[in-house]
């Protein structure tokens, strides 16, 4: 079988209560159909026909092409991620904006010893980097800048600003992914820069449902 752990769950729980009863619905013998199960032989079509008959599934569904109509997958776990309307900064401290929306998404997208924001971006000073108007961005949380990663970052008394982090020569380079905008020089001595975030992921075309 293509996928013999698909086949093995379905024999178990949705389909058969022992083996028995599929090998005499199928007509096919205990050790034949435990070499199928193990992968040691491939049935031939018509045995196929009658194994797939036998479990109410189709021959495609043994061999690991397609799925039941009747079979749900198994639902993901959902991540609560609240959607601001801007970070709002100010000199050594920064605060959330408004909350605009809370979406859900799949539990594996994030460490749970993390926490996540996300904002929809404005402008097009990152379009070189594959952010456009409207992208969702999710960040992490963090306090810590990362060496030629973009994140979100506090300038003075202004809203954060997305853009990818450098230093050298003793300064902090906050640099745009468009020629039409010149780096942002900052002095790391400055109070009044933060870093707020690490970009994590990029949505396009996002639509809360």
């Amino acid at each position: 079988m293509a996928d013999n752990g698909k086949f093995y769950s379905g024999l178990g729980i949705e389909y058969a209560q022992k083996l028995s009863a599929l090998c005499r619905k199928a007509d096919i013998t205990q050790p034949m159909m435990h070499y199928y199960l193990n992968g040691q032989f491939l049935p031939k079509h018509e045995r196929l026909v009658k194994m797939a008959e036998a479990l109410d599934v189709s021959p495609d569904w043994l061999l690991g092409i397609d799925e039941p109509e009747n079979i749900q997958p198994a639902k993901s776990k959902l991540f609560l991620l609240e959607v601001l309307s801007s970070i709002s900064c100010g000199c050594g401290i920064y605060n959330d904006g408004e909350v605009v929306d809370t979406i859900k998404l799949p539990e594996e997208m994030f460490n749970p010893h993390k926490q996540y924001f996300a904002v929809y971006a404005v402008g097009n000073s990152m379009t070189g980097a594959g952010i456009e108007e409207g992208d969702l961005l999710i960040f992490e949380r963090t306090d810590v800048p990362q060496e030629n990663k973009i994140g979100a970052f506090c300038i003075d008394n202004e809203q954060a600003l997305c853009k990818r982090y450098k230093s050298g020569n003793g300064k902090i380079f906050l640099l745009s992914a468009n020629d039409n905008y010149a780096p942002i020089v900052i002095d790391p001595l400055d109070d009044c820069f933060r870093t707020v975030g690490i970009l994590v992921k990029v949505l396009k075309d996002y639509t809360n449902k």
